[in-house]
């Protein structure tokens, strides 16, 4: 984590990571993270490919809004499956 403050959960865990804190991840593990009230910055290393998935959404987001089901969409197209819990902020 490089700023702020992120409620990670993983797997059966759920874990407040602050600036500084390093939280790993085992492949195939649902998960989902969501910064404190001030927002923050999180620094992702992924196998690869999955920046892709990242410039996708950024690419769609510059346009307008996403709606879920496009993120679920995209994120297909990477292997990745989003679990109905654990939709973002504004969904």
């Amino acid at each position: 984590m490089l700023e702020g403050e992120y409620s990670v959960r993983y797997g059966e865990k759920t874990v407040l990571a602050k600036a500084g804190d390093f939280v790993f991840i085992p492949k195939e593990t649902p998960h989902n993270y969501q910064s404190g009230p001030e927002g923050g910055k999180v620094l992702v290393i992924s196998p690869a490919s999955l920046e892709r998935y990242f410039a996708d959404v950024a690419s769609v987001l510059k346009e307008r809004p996403i709606t879920w089901e496009m993120e679920q969409e995209i994120a297909r197209k990477y292997g990745q499956e989003f679990l109905d819990g654990l939709k973002h902020r504004g969904q």
